[in-house]
């Protein structure tokens, strides 16, 4: 079963929550197999706390954080490269 992984919009980034994976090895390995466009290389690896949110955070606002969605979690967060095979 595939595991949730959040991608950044070019697929250059990509995250996905610390939790759900037992090691670095396994995220990248997750990642691998959910990349789309061919082969690709992992790097920047790193476990990060990051925000998330389903229904977004409006921009020019104080909101408490208790009246929102957010959540405070770590994340493995990475950059993902294509391999150009020839």
């Amino acid at each position: 079963m595939a595991k949730e992984l959040l991608w950044s919009e070019d697929m250059d980034y990509v995250y996905g929550w610390k939790k759900d994976f037992e090691s670095k090895d396994e995220f990248i390995g997750e990642v691998k197999k959910q990349y789309e466009d061919g082969e690709c290389e992992v790097v920047n690896v790193k476990i990060e706390p990051c925000i998330a949110s389903e229904e977004g955070i409006p921009g020019d606002k104080v909101i408490p954080l208790a009246l929102t969605d957010v959540v405070i979690e770590n994340f493995y967060t990475a950059q993902v490269q294509p391999i150009n095979e020839e």
